[in-house]
């Protein structure tokens, strides 16, 4: 919808001279009542306007509401500012998650003789000054409790919440594993969330008839460490991804659960299903954290 102000109530000042242009026959301190799009397209006057990707409704300025119509003409609140950048993007390139990765490999080789480059060093020294730690993540109280807070502020929910509402594809080794326990008649919950003194963290799956937590790990984005050896090379996702896999092993084992981790190389093996299927049925109360070719992506 967008705008949802039509007329508003306005008092003239140094700016008489635009009212009468448009054929307003008024003087300076006159009030009077307009259609919206008679505004100077930079007025600081407070409009409503409805998100066009949520529905959620708020006040702006005027002048805002034009700037954020600019890309695609439509309005959209901080939340949904992606719909306008994926449509950009496929307008322009075909493809809605666009990136240019011959650009980005282009401006590291002239930057620092490197296509590939990052700088691991540096990142670690500034988050050892800030946060005391060189690997950082939500295992950082203060990050933490900042960020829920901002999710609480912002969206009126915590961040398992918002994962959980905005997650709806299920990766490929999600899906083989979800197919052999409906194969196997095993009752499960897919993106199950695990409270424990005020931490909570979201699960691939949870087999209540066994207490059992079930991750599946992607090679590449948990770092599986049979193919990457060097901790120096990791990129930022795979880092926090590693560092929230930790969180995920203490938290499961703390709360007494059961909790199981797969590579995605070990997913997708012939032998799996009787791996997986055969642990389930004979788990004694363990708590083992990868049944898989090494020992966790730790």
């Amino acid at each position: 919808m967008g705008l949802i102000t039509e007329k508003i109530f306005i008092t003239i000042g140094p700016n008489v001279k635009y009212y009468r242009d448009l054929n307003y026959n008024v003087k300076f301190g006159d009030k009077i009542e307009i259609p919206i799009d008679h505004l100077p397209k930079k007025s600081r006057v407070r409009i409503k306007v409805q998100c066009d990707g949520c529905g959620d409704v708020k006040e702006i300025k005027y002048q805002d509401y034009n700037n954020n119509i600019k890309n695609q003409n439509i309005y959209t609140c901080h939340k949904c500012k992606h719909i306008k950048s994926r449509q950009t993007c496929l307008d322009k390139y075909g493809e809605s998650n666009y990136r240019n990765i011959k650009k980005q490999k282009k401006t590291k080789k002239e930057r620092y003789g490197d296509e590939t480059y990052t700088n691991p060093d540096k990142r670690k020294k500034t988050n050892l000054e800030k946060y005391g730690s060189e690997l950082i993540g939500w295992n950082i109280k203060e990050l933490h409790d900042k960020g829920e807070q901002t999710c609480l502020k912002r969206y009126g929910k915590f961040s398992w919440q918002i994962a959980l509402d905005k997650k709806t594809n299920k990766t490929s080794i999600e899906q083989k594993i979800e197919i052999i326990l409906l194969f196997n008649n095993i009752n499960y919950n897919y993106e199950y969330c695990v409270k424990y003194n005020n931490t909570y963290k979201v699960y691939d799956f949870y087999l209540s008839d066994y207490n059992i937590l079930i991750e599946a790990d992607g090679d590449y984005w948990h770092a599986n460490p049979n193919k990457y050896k060097n901790l120096n090379e990791l990129n930022e996702t795979q880092i926090t991804n590693i560092n929230n896999d930790k969180i995920k092993n203490k938290l499961s084992k703390d709360a007494g659960f059961i909790l199981l981790r797969f590579w995605e190389c070990d997913i997708m093996k012939d032998d799996f299903e009787d791996i997986l299927v055969n642990y389930i049925k004979s788990q004694n109360g363990s708590n083992p954290i990868s049944l898989g070719s090494n020992n966790s992506p730790i």
